[in-house]
């Protein structure tokens, strides 16, 4: 069912939804798939929903800085997951570079009481 709110240009819709915030659901409707797809593209499908579900988060609470005359909603919604992609992929480079470096302490030990036991052994050889 199309509604009076569905046929809105962005420019009317944010001049709208300025005055009543729960117009923001048609934005959310009219783009979350296009955004989603977006995000799905550059990451798993799972954390594409989180990204794109942040996105419209992000949006909402920023409503008021959209500026029409800048554009339309789609390239700032996209704009917004971009910045969301990049903060996602930072966090995970220092996840995987704290599992790294774990994993290297963890080595490292494994590598001391490794050439502990082989000299023991050694020594155990000598004696006889």
């Amino acid at each position: 069912m199309i509604t009076e709110a569905d046929e809105l240009t962005d420019a009317e819709l944010v001049a709208r939804y300025r005055r009543d915030p729960d117009l923001f659901t048609v934005v959310h409707d009219r783009y979350h798939r296009d955004v989603h797809l977006y995000v799905a593209g550059r990451l798993d499908t799972q954390i594409a929903e989180d990204i794109a579900a942040e996105t419209f988060l992000v949006a909402f609470d920023r409503r008021d800085r959209f500026d029409p005359v800048l554009g339309e909603l789609r390239p700032w919604l996209f704009g917004i997951a971009t910045n969301l992609i990049a903060r996602h992929r930072r966090k995970e480079t220092r996840h995987y570079r704290a599992l790294g470096i774990a994993v290297g302490t963890v080595g490292s030990r494994l590598s001391r009481a490794r050439a502990k036991i082989l000299t023991l052994i050694d020594k155990e050889k000598v004696r006889g």
